[in-house]
């Protein structure tokens, strides 16, 4: 460390030394071969003995101080204290101990780490049960982590969705295949310390959690924030002023959030096909994020090298101009948006407020063309789907009229609605959420809407998905399973290792809390039904790909993708997160991507020349009628 010295001595040298270093800065050697530590760093230390050359290698490490972090889960009245060490060149970067930072996470779970010289073995096992999960092996001097079975390392609760009415029990399709992340490759470093590992904050979480939680670390606490936490946006969202009222990035945020963000587009980005610049997305496959911007390239005005020289930056308006830039680059319909919500909402509207990031990034506008026109280039992207939501909302309710029912859902807002004509009802809703099958306040909106219907006489049961986003597995899979009549599936593999994945999902189809019997009997028997729009993206276009598997109808227009499951990441240093899409590839029971959308079994969307709707046939009630009779007649 810096300011230690050690005295160095060529063995059997009977003659004088001359000693010389190849790097004053980091490490100095006097003329009796005394070396002092100046810097964090590496230099070659040559003693020449005559004509001949002996060396060795010094390495100047940090200096390291143990440090209690107090960490917020969700809100400020539960926290914990965690264990952390910090180098001292990298002063804004926490190093949680694992063992510690997982118990904080997974509070139901106990886990056990084992130290084998530079390897610590991490495993969890439940605290209520004998369930245990797969090792997790982190190698401190190689600066790897592996996985022996990844999908299985975690055993307990993995978000803050309590849904008593599914249970998702993975199927064995194949043996799991080994993981191996090389963080080494990304000039980060782990650390041990008295039988403990220690890894950067933000890469850990990347690696364990990906789309259930993601941590902060901003005026010296941690926050987590969880999948479906009814508290993560306060507590957020009063850390994050503070931080946007910065100008100056730290140099070692700037250093690990680069090699962060090239690890996550390496390693866990499924690099789906719907991505606006398929040249750079096909060269993070093949080459790398960090070369694929060296080599260069344009794309819409975008420079590549632009991209990396404001992701560097330590301006936080450069930064947030190179987040745009490659939100922009990556955009694919609704998974990956790498700008913050704040981030983009500035770029949007420079004006908006008056903190230190909107006067900076606007600053840049006025000297960056490129810049300046990004908003119109992002515009497009964000508002697309919304426009075409719009579109067809408006023709539903020119076609549709007035709803027979709706369902108000927990925050308030109407969030389903069911339409009937003559022998046939429609139920709607636009996100999977969990009050489309139960409400806190008791509703039970997609059950009920199936009761209505049986009770006056219909025959036909018609899901519309037209306008659906997507939204949670648990409640695709509810649906699926009603619709089916049967213990319904779905399928992934994972982009990074090629593996398969199979999951059952088992309901508790009557909604009385339970998951027994009774839930085999419970069949409505009616003539399925899926209206379908290119605005079906995610879930919206998982569920009708599936569907149509086991010849439930589709009517409309081909569906709009997603074929990747989304993760959510921390901006390191910020009070921020950002989605891309993750390595689990959403197939179907073949193992095809349903990236590309699904074709309707009948095409009721008429499309004009500039890509606009012209007319959507799925909202005349008289032809989905008929549609649906004479297909089941015939069936």
């Amino acid at each position: 460390q810096v300011g230690d010295s050690q005295k160095l001595k060529v063995k059997g040298a009977k003659k004088k030394v001359k000693w010389s270093s190849d790097n004053t800065d980091v490490a100095t050697v006097n003329k009796k071969g005394k070396v002092t530590a100046v810097s964090i760093g590496t230099a070659v230390i040559t003693g020449k003995v005559g004509k001949k050359k002996y060396q060795c290698t010094v390495t100047v490490e940090p200096t390291v101080t143990l440090k209690k972090v107090t960490a917020y889960d969700g809100s400020e009245t539960k926290k914990s204290e965690l264990d952390c060490l910090f180098r001292e060149d990298m002063p804004n970067i926490p190093y949680v101990e694992v063992e510690n930072y997982l118990e904080f996470v997974f509070n139901d779970t106990d886990f056990i780490m084992t130290e084998d010289g530079d390897q610590y073995s991490v495993y969890g096992k439940l605290k209520d049960g004998d369930k245990t999960g797969s090792s997790m092996v982190i190698d401190v001097d190689k600066d790897t982590v592996s996985f022996d079975k990844p999908r299985s390392f975690v055993v307990g609760k993995q978000n803050e969705i309590d849904t008593d009415f599914i249970n998702i029990v993975p199927d064995k399709v194949e043996e799991e295949k080994e993981l191996l992340y090389n963080l080494g490759d990304y000039n980060v470093d782990f650390l041990a310390a008295e039988g403990k590992a220690y890894l950067p904050l933000s890469t850990l979480a990347d690696i364990i959690f990906q789309s259930y939680s993601w941590s902060y670390y901003v005026d010296g606490n941690i926050y987590l924030a969880r999948y479906g936490s009814t508290h993560k946006a306060d507590i957020i969202t009063s850390i994050e002023d503070a931080y946007f009222n910065t100008v100056e990035r730290p140099a070692d945020v700037v250093e690990y959030a680069y090699n962060e963000l090239c690890f996550q587009l390496d390693n866990l980005y499924g690099k789906p096909g719907k991505a606006e610049c398929r040249e750079l997305v096909e060269k993070i496959d093949t080459i790398g994020f960090d070369k694929a911007l060296d080599q260069g390239g344009t794309f819409n005005t975008i420079s590549f090298a632009d991209v990396k020289k404001y992701l560097m930056s330590n301006n936080i308006g450069e930064y947030g101009a190179g987040m745009l830039m490659l939100h922009i680059l990556l955009s694919d319909g609704g998974h990956t948006k790498i700008s913050t919500p704040f981030m983009l909402r500035i770029a949007l509207d420079p004006d908006l407020n008056q903190t230190e990031f909107a006067k900076e990034y606007k600053k840049l506008t006025e000297k960056d063309p490129v810049v300046a026109g990004l908003i119109d280039i992002v515009k497009p992207l964000e508002t697309k789907q919304d426009f075409f939501s719009a579109d067809l909302s408006d023709l539903r309710e020119k076609g549709f009229g007035d709803a027979t029912k709706s369902w108000v859902g927990d925050e308030g807002d109407e969030v389903a609605w069911l339409y009937v004509f003559d022998n046939t009802a429609i139920f709607r809703f636009d996100h999977y959420q969990n009050d489309i099958i139960k409400g806190q306040s008791g509703s039970k909106p997609f059950n009920e809407a199936l009761e209505y219907a049986k009770e006056i006489g219909c025959e036909n049961f018609v899901i519309d998905l037209s306008t659906n986003t997507g939204g949670s597995d648990d409640v695709m899979g509810f649906i699926l399973s009603m619709i089916e009549e049967t213990n319904a599936c779905s399928y992934h593999m994972d982009a990074k290792t090629g593996y398969k994945m199979k999951d059952t999902f088992y309901a508790d189809k009557n909604l009385d809390g339970k998951i027994d019997e009774k839930d085999e009997a419970v069949k409505y028997g009616f003539n399925y039904a899926i209206l379908t729009s290119r605005v079906c993206f995610s879930n919206g276009n998982s569920l009708p790909c599936l569907a149509s598997e086991v010849g439930i109808p589709l009517l409309g227009e081909r569906t709009g993708g997603g074929g990747c499951s989304m993760s959510f990441f921390a901006v390191s240093g910020a009070a921020g997160s950002y989605g891309i899409s993750g390595t689990y590839m959403i197939m179907n029971s073949k193992y095809e991507s349903v990236d590309p959308g699904v074709e309707p079994t009948y095409q009721m969307v008429t499309v004009n020349e500039d890509g606009t709707i012209a007319d959507a046939a799925i909202y005349d009630s008289a032809k989905v009628v008929s549609t649906l009779n004479e297909h089941y007649k015939a069936k």
